[in-house]
C-alpha cells in the first residue's frame, strides 16, 4: 500500500511539475511576444517620425530647414533631453507662468508637467510644419498644446495658436497620426490668420513658444522650414581633368567630376550671383571630333563645339540668357553663346579648348540651363521684343563701362 502511494504522489508530483513548467512556458513566451510587440511598436514609431519629418519637401529655389529638439527615440527613459525652457524675455509676465507642477523633461512619462519649450526661426519662411512625437495614454480634456509667439502684443494678432488636445484638435488644424502631433503652418489659424503669416510679421527672427500641458508625455519637438533664398545663386560647373590624361586642346566642364569641389544644383543654382566668374562660352565647330585616342568616358559628353572661358564677371550684371550671349559674342565673336547644361548631354561638357595654351580655371564657371530658371542668375526669357532688346542692349552696355 505504501508502495502505491508513494508512485501515486510521484505521478501528481510530476504532474504538477509538468503543469507548472507548461505555464511558465507559456507566460514566458507571452513576456517575449510582448517585448517583441513593443520593439515592433517602437520601431514603427521611429521610422513614422523620421518618415514624416523627411517628406515634408521644399522648393527646389528654397532653403530647408530641420531644427530638432529632443530625439524620436520612443520615450528613451534612460536619457531626457531637455528642452530650452520658457523663454527669459517671458518670465516678466506673472501670467504666462501658469506651471503649477514642475517642468517636463523630453522623454518624461510622469503626469502633472508641462513642458515649455522655443525655437528660434529664420526669416522669409515660405512654408513650415511642427511634428511633435507624444505619448497621451493619460491625457485629459483639459490637456493643451500652444503654440505662438507668447508675447503680448499691442495690435489685434492673437499670441497663441492652441488646440485642447483630448477633444478640439482635429478642429483646429493639427493633424495625429501614430502618436505624432503634426502642425503645418498654413493651416494653423486664428481670427483668419494663419500661423505662417503671423511669423512673417516680424522684421527680426522669429520665435515660435511652446506650450504642452499637463499629462501629455513628449517624446521630441521638430520644426522643418523652407526659407526663401534672399541672396539669389546661380548654376556653375569646373574646368576638370579626369583621371585619364587628356590632350592639352580638349576641354572638359562638369558639374560633379571633380570630386575635389562641390556638385552644381541644376535645380537652385549653388554660387552667389555677386561672385565674378568666367563664363562658359560655346560654338559649333567644324573640326571632326572627338579624337580617337580619347577615354570612353569623355566620348559621350563631346559637343562638337569650340569651348573658351570668359573674363570673370558677375551672374548678376546679366538680365536675361541674351545678355550672356552677348557678352560671349563680345569676346569671341558673333557665332558665340552660352554654354548649356545639356550641352555635351547633360552634367558634363567636353569639346575643343578655344586656346590650348590656356591654363585650367581653378575657378567655377558660369554655365545656362534652360529648362530651371530659379537656377540661373539671368532669366530665360529670350529678347523677341523691342522691350527686352533694349534692356539687352542696355544690360551689355553697363557691362563694358564697368
Amino acid at each position: 500500500m505504501k508502495s502505491s502511494t508513494s508512485v501515486l504522489a510521484m505521478i501528481l508530483l510530476g504532474s504538477l511539475v509538468s503543469g507548472l513548467i507548461a505555464a511558465g512556458l507559456v507566460l514566458w513566451a507571452t513576456v517575449q511576444f510582448n517585448l517583441g510587440t513593443q520593439a515592433d511598436n517602437t520601431k514603427t514609431y521611429i521610422a513614422n517620425a523620421q518618415k514624416t519629418i523627411a517628406n515634408f519637401r521644399c522648393p527646389y529655389s528654397d532653403t530647408r530647414h530641420v531644427i530638432m529638439h529632443g530625439k524620436p527615440d520612443a520615450f528613451n527613459e534612460d536619457v531626457h533631453e531637455k528642452p530650452l525652457g520658457l523663454r527669459e524675455k517671458l518670465k516678466k509676465y506673472p501670467g504666462l507662468v501658469t506651471n503649477l507642477y514642475g517642468e517636463r523633461d523630453f522623454d518624461d512619462l510622469s503626469q502633472d508637467k508641462s513642458l515649455w519649450d522655443y525655437f528660434i526661426l529664420p526669416q522669409n519662411i515660405t512654408q513650415a510644419m511642427i511634428v511633435i512625437g507624444v505619448d497621451t495614454k493619460h491625457f485629459d480634456y483639459n490637456d493643451i498644446v500652444k503654440i505662438g509667439n507668447f508675447e503680448p502684443r499691442t495690435d489685434s494678432l492673437l499670441n497663441k495658436f492652441e488646440a485642447l488636445y483630448a477633444n478640439k484638435i482635429k478642429s483646429q488644424g493639427w493633424q495625429v497620426t501614430e502618436n505624432l502631433l503634426i502642425g503645418n503652418f498654413a493651416k494653423l489659424t486664428q481670427d483668419d490668420i494663419s500661423l505662417l503669416d503671423y511669423l512673417n510679421t516680424s522684421e527680426d527672427d522669429s520665435v515660435l513658444d511652446v506650450f504642452i500641458g499637463d499629462d501629455i508625455a513628449v517624446d521630441f519637438a521638430a520644426v522643418i522650414a523652407c526659407t526663401r533664398n534672399t541672396q539669389p545663386k546661380g548654376m556653375s560647373f569646373t574646368d576638370v581633368r579626369p583621371v585619364q590624361e587628356i590632350p592639352q586642346n580638349i576641354i572638359v566642364l562638369s558639374c560633379q567630376m571633380d570630386i575635389t569641389k562641390e556638385k552644381c544644383n541644376p535645380y537652385r543654382g549653388d554660387t552667389v550671383c555677386a561672385t565674378e566668374l568666367p563664363v562658359a562660352c560655346i560654338k559649333d565647330s567644324d573640326i571632326q571630333g572627338p579624337p580617337a585616342d580619347l577615354t570612353s568616358g569623355i566620348h559621350k559628353y563631346w559637343s562638337q563645339a569650340d569651348i573658351a572661358l570668359s573674363p570673370p564677371i558677375a551672374g548678376d550684371k546679366f538680365i536675361t540668357v541674351d545678355d550672356v550671349h552677348s557678352w560671349c559674342q563680345s569676346n569671341f565673336g558673333s557665332d558665340w553663346r552660352v554654354a548649356s547644361y545639356h550641352d555635351g548631354g547633360g552634367d558634363t561638357i567636353a569639346g575643343w579648348r578655344y586656346k590650348p595654351r590656356d591654363k585650367k580655371s581653378d575657378k567655377r564657371i558660369w554655365i545656362n540651363i534652360q529648362d530651371q530658371n530659379n537656377a540661373n542668375c539671368w532669366s530665360n526669357t529670350y529678347g523677341d521684343s523691342d522691350n527686352n532688346s533694349q534692356k539687352t542692349t542696355s544690360a551689355i552696355e553697363n557691362i563694358k563701362n564697368d
